[in-house]
């Protein structure tokens, strides 16, 4: 391997695109539709310049620690995983070349409103993976942030409610409410989340397959009448909702659309081994700074932010996804106005409660 190559998998260098420049300064404000919020985005911009102040001196520490060199690939080249937070999935089901699960734990240990994982947007190839981590990890809640063109590009494998078959296995993400002979599926809008945001209960379901005859694929259940080797493999499913947070990728997420969503899924009231996932196409900084704020709302919850200033809760999240995502998250001061501006909102619903 070239020399130039092997250091982009060693090391973890910060992603680009042309729809997302890097850098702070370089984000557009958020949509309009919550005008109250928006202001206080706007005052809380120059707050953010110390935080991300602070971050930068924790960054270099980060970097210096051994085990982030312990990375593998995630959806882009330029965004390694550190090994040790990286989602693992250990299904029966999964087989060697099923794609892979571009994810990392953000909140591993089972506590009050479940875990959370932040993760790159499942394409097709990856539905085998994403299905067996559904299954795995029990994730009842799923936080989509990409756009519907979005969606369409990347080949979202939750977008179709027919089967994706792939080598012995096939997935499906039905509707549970798809009604008539088409399967027109009901949505509830989202109105307070902004334009265009939908909540859909879906069931995933697994099911293994064989060649048969005329080497079309059949369910395991006739394998198992033909005596087929499938035929001992179960179907497996889970219940799940997936709510769709439409976002622009080169704009600051509004905080009210942050304090919605974590309404919604404190609403859920998940526990355990329930699992919470953020994802967004490449596992860009939208499902960052949504996974961190529901992080925040969940320390607040837990009583964090009456003695500490919520300045220094912010921070210590955000240091927290660097650790297991990327180190170089939230290099926009946008971003971190946005969580400061929620953790403020976040604070004052709960001491009004």
């Amino acid at each position: 391997m070239p020399l130039i190559s092997a250091l982009r998998h060693a090391l973890p260098l910060p992603f680009a695109s042309a729809s997302e420049p890097p850098g702070t300064g370089r984000l557009r404000e958020p949509a309009k539709w919550d005008g109250a919020c928006v202001d206080q985005w706007k005052d809380s911009l120059q707050e953010s310049d110390a935080v991300c102040a602070e971050m930068t001196t924790a960054r270099r520490e980060l970097l210096r620690e051994p085990a982030t060199q312990l990375l593998v690939a995630s959806a882009a080249p330029d965004r390694p995983l550190p090994c040790k937070y990286r989602v693992a999935v250990s299904h029966p089901a999964l087989t060697n070349a099923m794609g892979q699960l571009h994810a990392s734990w953000l909140s591993k240990e089972a506590a009050s409103g479940g875990r959370s994982l932040v993760m790159a947007s499942p394409r097709v190839e990856d539905s085998i993976a994403w299905a067996a981590a559904c299954a795995q990890h029990r994730v009842s809640a799923v936080v989509d942030l990409g756009g519907p063109d979005e969606a369409r590009l990347l080949k979202h494998c939750m977008r179709s409610t027919a089967p994706i078959i792939l080598k012995h296995q096939s997935v499906a993400f039905k509707a549970e409410n798809a009604t008539g002979p088409t399967l027109h599926v009901e949505e509830k809008p989202m109105p307070a989340l902004g334009p265009g945001a939908a909540l859909r209960e879906v069931k995933m379901v697994m099911q293994p397959h064989f060649k048969g005859a005329g080497g079309q694929a059949a369910p395991a259940d006739a394998a198992a009448a033909e005596g087929g080797k499938d035929g001992d493999l179960k179907t497996i499913e889970q219940r799940m909702g997936w709510l769709r947070v439409p976002t622009a990728p080169g704009r600051a997420i509004a905080p009210g659309a942050l304090l919605q969503t974590c309404r919604h899924l404190r609403g859920l009231q998940l526990q355990g081994e329930q699992t919470v996932a953020f994802m967004s196409p490449q596992g860009d900084r939208r499902s960052a700074v949504f996974g961190a704020a529901w992080e925040i709302q969940r320390r607040i919850d837990q009583g964090a932010g009456a003695e500490v200033p919520l300045t220094k809760l912010v921070e210590a999240v955000c240091t927290q996804v660097r650790a297991h995502r990327d180190p170089t998250a939230f290099e926009s001061k946008e971003d971190v106005a946005s969580l400061l501006a929620f953790a403020s909102l976040a604070m004052k619903e709960r001491q009004s409660a």
